[in-house]
């Protein structure tokens, strides 16, 4: 028999309020989130611990918006530039978001971390987590976030896509420095990298 962790069943409550559902009870799964990535500068980057949070389907990203400078709002831009997600994990609780945190994945060439929730039908996926060593490069998901549930109320394991994002908030430099040491960047919108030469996939199953 399976047994759910207790802080995971609060994280069950929450959620089911979130997506308002009387049968959401029933219809709740805990899933495990993996994230793995490749490295192609040879193993001189790795993934920070990240923040992670559940909305509803019909709700936009809580972390950020593409193309907006949101960077320096929220709390992302401690942890795009240092790691540091304590600022973004707070804002997430004060706001009474379904969130949590997971583990950073060692530095090499390919690496992976992963994390369990429980969700509901109806609710999306979306997270953040540092490249580093970098200025402020994190890795997301996209707009849409990652559809936990396909329509038929499985947990959906299609691969989603994630990107590597520059948060906007310091100049892009080959050997960065400590934060704000390198200046603004001048482009100060949260946007997606095309050649960061860093990958990152995910994995989404039920457990």
């Amino acid at each position: 028999m399976k047994r759910t962790p207790f802080f995971l069943l609060g994280a069950a409550l929450v959620a089911i309020a979130l997506v308002g559902c009387e049968s959401a009870v029933s219809t709740a799964k805990l899933v495990k989130v993996t994230i793995s990535y490749e490295d192609e500068t040879g193993g001189t980057r790795h993934l920070s611990p990240g923040v992670w949070v559940l909305v509803g389907s019909d709700q936009a990203n809580p972390l950020f918006t593409q193309d907006s400078a949101d960077g320096k709002a929220m709390g992302l831009e401690p942890l795009a530039e240092t790691g540091m997600r304590a600022d973004l994990a707070a804002y997430l609780k004060n706001h009474g978001m379904v969130s949590g945190v997971f583990a950073g994945a060692d530095t090499g060439m390919t690496g992976m971390t992963s994390f369990s929730l429980i969700a509901t039908p109806g609710s999306k996926l979306y997270f953040a987590t540092m490249v580093a060593p970098s200025n402020d490069w994190f890795a997301a998901p996209g707009a849409g976030g990652i559809e936990l549930f396909d329509e038929d109320g499985a947990v959906n394991t299609a691969a989603p896509t994630i990107y590597v994002w520059d948060a906007g908030t310091e100049e892009d430099v080959m050997n960065p420095h400590p934060p704000d040491d390198d200046g603004p960047d001048d482009d100060p919108t949260v946007r997606i990298l095309t050649d960061s030469m860093f990958s990152v996939t995910v994995k989404v199953e039920e457990i």
